[in-house]
């Protein structure tokens, strides 16, 4: 046995007894759909791990059926982090009959090893002993990785729409996005497709020596952010009636006359709001004065500097349902709730920064202050509605102070 193929065996066998342990650990701490999911992904690339040290190790000879029923455990990997995402974004609460159907290559796939189990112990020893010289094997190694890119590309798209359709309910999304996921995501994608490259380039086995350490520490980063940040594991879910919500590009100016009309473009009477929403009660005239309410709640009350604002609070202030509200801001203010609220944050703190009495405040002290949770938060809106960071923009002078010296707006220009 090589030296270092007893270190990396070492290192797959931790990553196998990892992922065990925190399967069994996602059980204890709550028997969900969702954790059962994650629980049988931990397992399933536990047990890959665990044939891939054997391999390195050069044990599998011994065990000849294992040789080829290991190889099939990759077609598992892509559909349980699928029905995961979307059992943890709340499109299924509970297993149902037609999930099978993403096990079908999986279940194909051990039929077609039928054969190979059937044969004496002496022909599977034999195939196993001389292995490495059927180069049939490299090719249908591509198999489950041309699945799990697949899935891949499906999860990232339910994660995307998943982020998005928060921005709807919540003016704070940094501790409900699933950040970690679709970089986990990202990353074992890149340990796979370095895998194909290395496969093609240099066979499937010298590839699956690189493959386990990095799959390995794919189990490390999981089992690191369930045990330190266990929130992140349970993203914020919505009604199930509601769908995604389209976040438009660009966010047009919430002001005054966006929110209660003008002369010159009067809301249409009686006219149905449609689309997305359906068979929605829900008209422009009644939108009029939601407005109205809403402009008072934000103008007014300051409702916005509440960090933590939900869309159901802001609904609750109004008298509509969460559902009529986010169709107040989608279809009628062209915006959604994320970034309606940070709009009046932002130029709360762009007003502050230039009140004296204020001017001992830090930055991210004013945008504590306007309702923002953290500093990176503040950033990112404050960049997006005025195109400049906070600080450059608290350098600029005031229209006054270009006045007095002579130079007047125009020289902003």
């Amino acid at each position: 046995m090589q030296p270092t193929a007893t270190l990396l065996s070492y290192a797959e066998w931790i990553g196998a007894a990892q992922g065990l342990f925190l399967g069994l650990l996602l059980l204890r701490m709550g028997r969900t759909y969702a954790n059962a999911l994650l629980a049988a992904l931990l397992l399933a690339v536990s047990l890959l791990l665990g044939w891939v040290a054997l391999h390195d190790a050069g044990l599998l000879e011994r065990y000849p059926d294992l040789l080829v029923g290991g190889s099939v455990l990759p077609l598992l990997v892509g559909p349980l982090l699928y029905l995961y995402v979307r059992a943890v974004v709340g499109q299924d609460g509970r297993w149902q009959l037609r999930h099978l159907f993403h096990f079908l290559p999986f279940a194909a796939y051990q039929l077609a090893l039928l054969p190979f189990y059937l044969r004496s112990a002496e022909a599977k020893a034999g195939f196993a002993a001389r292995h490495h010289e059927h180069a049939h094997l490299d090719i249908w190694a591509q198999l489950p990785l041309l699945q799990f890119f697949a899935y891949a590309a499906a999860v990232l798209l339910l994660i995307r729409r998943h982020d998005q359709h928060l921005r709807n309910y919540f003016s704070d999304l940094e501790r409900r996005q699933l950040t970690w996921l679709r970089n986990l995501v990202v990353g074992t994608a890149a340990i796979w497709l370095a895998f194909a490259v290395l496969n093609l380039a240099w066979g499937v086995h010298r590839a699956g020596a690189l493959f386990g350490p990095l799959l390995a520490a794919a189990v490390y980063y999981v089992a690191y952010r369930r045990i330190r940040e266990p929130q992140l594991f349970e993203a914020a879910k919505q009604p199930a009636a509601q769908p995604p919500a389209r976040v438009e590009a660009e966010m047009p100016e919430v002001g005054p006359e966006a929110l209660a009309g003008s002369e010159s473009n009067p809301p249409p009477a009686a006219a149905p709001v449609r689309g997305k929403y359906g068979r929605s009660d829900f008209v422009h005239e009644q939108a009029a004065t939601y407005r109205t309410q809403l402009r008072k709640l934000m103008e007014a009350d300051h409702l916005y500097q509440q960090e933590g604002l939900t869309a159901k609070q802001v609904a609750d202030g109004v008298g509509i349902s969460t559902h009529h509200l986010s169709q107040l801001l989608n279809q009628v203010m062209e915006t959604n709730f994320f970034d309606f609220v940070n709009h009046y944050r932002v130029a709360e703190v762009k007003r502050e920064m230039r009140n004296p009495a204020k001017r001992h405040l830090t930055l991210l002290a004013l945008a504590l202050e306007a309702g923002f949770r953290s500093k990176a938060a503040f950033n990112a809106a404050f960049k997006k509605n005025t195109g400049s960071t906070p600080s450059a923009y608290k350098k600029q002078p005031l229209p006054d102070e270009l006045d007095r010296r002579g130079e007047g707006v125009e020289g902003l220009v």
